[in-house]
């Protein structure tokens, strides 16, 4: 090997450009900065360079060569990949078409989803270490971290990047297959955006991503940037790993529909000798990582809808004093897309008909008595009071406010509201949750987070959480918003 030049140093190894004559071909030398004398930090580091070998095989990841130690120092000799990376292109002021950003990423997540599948993590996954060959294609780099936990095993472990990192890194260190999904969603809104998605480079907080956990995202404002898209981010970018898109392959899925919608060619799925290329969308996920038993796949695994699940009632402003009771929706977190409303009316017949109208009369004379000593009773003990079930709470004429509301687009016609009571749940039983002018109000049961379905997939929203008092006007929170949505006042 000959004319070893400094190309690139970093936190834990330093990478040099050199050539072998005999192959005629440039390679990378990465020289990691540990000192390794002892035996079994020896056998780690070259175990764990038979791993990243592995993933080498796939064509979306970098080759590795060999491996060896110069002065107890461990090196990796690997391909030279001459485009360098795509940082370099951000760094350049460059942007990357949306249709380019899309195809790169769902190259780059079959690649990550082929080394889950070995049991593999990469833990560092940003534009610095996705390079591209002189064809222009996309290869992950640094590959290396083994399933192992004990201290040997930790030779190849890169600095982890904070703007990049998910929420549940940057708390409990480690890291999962489903943080690897969440830093390359990361990586593509970089692509897409200029910069992270919660992290000012102008003023750098090393724990910025942590707001994921409270959303939403924040939008990428690029014109060409379709909403569909921005769900796919905003699915894979969500702070609670159980709510995340649930795997490498199925982000890869998820980005060849946005392509697909783009008019664009999908991406081949290949992470396994078995598979054929095709990318069955209705697939949740990938097959299980056999390194990460039970975590490959959070949320999403097997996840059908309930059992007579319905979109929540709608009821208009003027409305919400007489309504007497809430529909329920569907609660299911990680079901992205709702059954259809049964709209099939059914005629019953005749003698069927008179003998439920005489049974309603019944019931209307009998919840009246039944009124009418609550509401006397009422004024002999004044205080806070709720009707079970009841749209319209009567705890309090002027009730306070939920907080913490949080809107997250699930898919076209789908988002999750979340919100933090205020006050007991068994003081105010349901919500209403209002999606801004023109859009009727949804009354649902107090139970966050709550799915509002039937939305308009080319409309942005804005999302306020109230409670009801005894005048039947709400108590709106501080709005969130979807798709770029800019909130109107709140009452």
């Amino acid at each position: 090997m000959t004319g070893l030049t400094l190309i690139g140093a970093g936190g834990s190894a330093d990478v040099y450009q050199g050539s072998e004559p005999a192959m005629s071909r440039k390679v990378a030398v990465k020289v990691l900065h540990a000192v390794m004398r002892d035996a079994r930090e020896r056998q780690a580091f070259e175990r764990e360079c038979a791993l990243a070998g592995q993933v080498g095989e796939h064509p979306y990841a970098a080759e590795v060569y060999r491996s060896g130690f110069a002065c107890d120092r461990p090196y990796l000799v690997m391909r030279y990949y001459t485009r360098g990376s795509l940082a370099a292109t951000l760094g350049a002021g460059q942007q990357f078409p949306v249709g380019e950003s899309l195809t790169i990423c769902a190259q780059v997540a079959t690649a990550l989803q082929f080394a889950h599948n070995r049991g593999i993590l990469h833990r560092d996954v940003k534009p610095q270490n996705i390079l591209r060959d002189a064809l222009g294609d996309p290869v992950l780099a640094d590959f290396g971290i083994a399933t192992e936990r004990d201290a040997a095993a930790t030779t190849l472990r890169h600095v982890m990047t904070p703007a990049y990192a998910p929420p549940e890194v940057l708390r409990d260190g480690g890291g999962w297959p489903y943080s690897d999904v969440w830093s390359l969603a990361a990586t593509l809104y970089a692509l897409l955006a200029g910069h992270p998605p919660f992290y000012d480079p102008q003023h750098s907080d090393l724990r910025a991503n942590m707001r994921a956990l409270r959303g939403p995202l924040p939008p990428v404002r690029r014109p060409g940037v379709p909403p569909h898209l921005q769900e796919t981010l905003a699915r894979a970018l969500i702070g609670e790993p159980d709510r995340r898109t649930a795997s490498a392959r199925r982000l890869a899925e998820e980005l060849n529909t946005d392509l697909r919608l783009l008019g664009l060619p999908p991406v081949p799925i290949r992470v396994d000798a078995h598979d054929n290329g095709h990318s069955p969308v209705a697939s949740a996920v990938g097959p299980a990582a056999p390194g990460f038993p039970g975590a490959a796949a959070p949320g999403l695994a097997g996840v059908t809808p309930p059992d007579g699940g319905q979109p929540a009632r709608e009821y208009t402003t003027g409305q919400l004093a007489g309504a007497q009771r809430s529909e329920y929706l569907t609660t299911t977190q990680d079901y992205l897309t709702p059954e259809p409303e049964q709209s099939a009316r059914r005629t019953l017949p005749r003698p069927v008909l008179a003998v439920g109208v005489l049974l309603l009369l019944v019931v209307i004379a009998a919840l009246a008595y039944v009124l009418a000593g609550h509401r006397h009773q009422a004024m002999a003990n004044p205080g806070r009071t709720a009707v079970r079930g009841s749209a319209t709470n009567t705890a309090s004429a002027a009730p306070p406010r939920p907080a913490d509301v949080t809107a997250v687009a699930v898919n076209g016609s789908t988002a999750r509201i979340s919100w933090k009571n205020t006050e007991p749940a068994s003081v105010y039983r349901d919500v209403v949750i209002s999606l801004g002018e023109g859009d009727p109000v949804r009354a649902v049961p107090n139970d966050s987070p709550q799915l509002i379905t039937g939305l308009d997939p080319a409309k942005a929203y804005c999302f306020a959480v109230g409670y009801v008092g005894a005048g039947g006007k709400p108590s709106y929170s501080r709005p969130a918003c979807i798709r770029g949505g800019v909130p109107e006042s709140a009452g």
